[in-house]
C-alpha cells in the first residue's frame, strides 16, 4: 500500500531541507578550517628563510640610522630643494 502523495511530499521536503542543511554545515566547517589553516601557513611562512639569518648574532644597528627616522631625510630634502620649505622654515633659514 503506497503512502498518500501529501505525506510523501512532506517527507521528501523534510529530507531535502535536512540534506541541504547538512551539506551547508559541512561546507561551512570546511571553509572555516581552510581559513584557519591558511592564516597559520601565512604566519609561519618564511620561517625557513629566517632560520639561517637568526642562527648567528647580527650587529646592532643604530636606532636613529633607519629609514624610519624621517626627520633627517626631510631636512636633507628641504636643504636640496628650498621650495619645499614652509614659510616659517624659509624665514628661519634667512637668519
Amino acid at each position: 500500500m503506497a503512502a498518500p502523495p501529501a505525506v510523501t511530499a512532506h517527507i521528501l521536503r523534510n529530507f531535502s531541507i535536512a540534506f541541504v542543511g547538512i551539506v551547508g554545515t559541512i561546507a561551512g566547517i570546511t571553509e572555516v578550517y581552510n581559513i584557519a589553516s591558511l592564516k597559520d601557513r601565512e604566519s609561519t611562512y618564511g620561517w625557513g628563510e629566517r632560520r639561517p639569518y637568526n642562527a648567528k648574532p647580527q650587529p646592532q644597528q643604530d636606532r636613529l640610522d633607519t629609514i624610519y627616522d624621517r626627520t633627517q631625510l626631510m631636512n636633507k630634502a628641504k636643504a636640496a630643494k628650498p621650495w619645499n620649505r614652509t614659510a616659517s622654515e624659509f624665514e628661519r633659514a634667512k637668519w
